[in-house]
């Protein structure tokens, strides 16, 4: 794939099959390697911004079919709600020149409005209901890695209390799967946007978001408001309510979490400090999950502190 926005290409029919072949290949693979999966988007991407979209929006019918032959209804359907639609929103957020923040927001919330229609139509006329399913999600869930953690010769007094723990870690992985779904849903876009652009540059095919350096990510002011609901939902209300107050600070959370790596990010790029030595502090932060917790309050502080700015008036 080597197509370049707007030059001819003396290799048009590899351009158009490479999408399906390595989206397929991807997703399918995703099996051995799960992180695979996350990457599946990115041809269709490029399939629909370089080819056009009634090529893209071909590549991913193909590739539909071919997993619904290959794997069954239920992987299909995946891979077209969330690769799939994940693709034609960040397409049609190139094309309309959105900013790279308002196409993450899209590409994350198309396919969690249409899984929570598909979830509300199961629920509707299904014998067993979307709970039920849920409840049977978690519980193999559990059960996988309880049996991991047993491969791997982990602590047996670890995987004693996870088995003893079953129960309880079901009703939590229930409660916080809309939240879960969206934190990971939101990473899997920002990744995707991340792996285009390395992609863009190297091979010249300009299909890129321009405005999209993480020193500068800021979340709107206005965000901080789910999180105050979430909180008070959570610690004054209880109940049904306070399950959706946890889902909306895993959410707001993970957004102030980035917030908070771009604060650092913006530091890091104005100081002298070697590669190597930047690189083992992003290593330090993402492998310490307190430190993540710290670098999240930082990103909710910066809606009234404005670190960068105090920054580059000491500077």
């Amino acid at each position: 794939m080597t197509h370049v926005i707007g030059r001819p290409d003396s290799r048009g029919l590899l351009s158009i099959t490479a999408p399906f072949f390595i989206s397929l290949g991807l997703f399918l693979f995703s099996i051995f390697i799960p992180p695979l999966g996350i990457l599946s988007p990115i041809p269709l991407y490029y399939s629909l911004v370089a080819r056009g979209q009634k090529i893209g929006l071909l590549t991913i019918a193909s590739c539909s079919v071919a997993i619904l032959a290959l794997t069954g209804e239920k992987d299909a359907l995946f891979f077209l709600v969330f690769c799939g639609l994940m693709a034609v929103v960040l397409a049609e957020s190139f094309k309309r020149r959105a900013s790279l923040r308002s196409a993450i927001g899209a590409a994350t919330l198309a396919p969690l409005i249409v899984s929570a229609i598909i979830a509300l139509a199961v629920n509707i006329f299904s014998d067993a209901g979307i709970l039920k399913a849920l409840d049977n999600g978690a519980s193999e869930a559990i059960a996988a890695v309880t049996q991991s953690y047993k491969d791997a010769g982990a602590d047996p007094q670890l995987v004693e209390w996870v088995e003893r723990n079953s129960d309880m870690l079901k009703n939590v992985v229930g409660r916080i799967f809309f939240g879960m779904t969206a934190v990971s849903l939101l990473f899997a876009v920002i990744i995707n946007c991340l792996i285009i652009k390395i992609l863009s540059l190297k091979f010249g095919w300009g299909i890129h978001f321009t405005d999209n350096s993480l020193a500068n990510f800021k979340t709107p002011d206005y965000l901080v408001w789910p999180v105050i609901a979430g909180g008070v939902f959570v610690l004054l209300i209880g109940g049904a309510w306070a399950t959706a107050g946890i889902n909306l600070l895993l959410i707001t959370g993970a957004i102030y979490l980035i917030q908070g790596i771009a604060i650092i990010h913006h530091f890091l790029l104005r100081s002298n400090l070697p590669i190597i030595l930047k690189a083992i502090g992003y290593f330090l932060l993402f492998s310490q999950p307190p430190l993540l917790l710290a670098v999240c309050c930082l990103g909710f502080a910066d809606v009234w502190a404005n670190f960068r700015k105090i920054g580059a008036e000491n500077g």
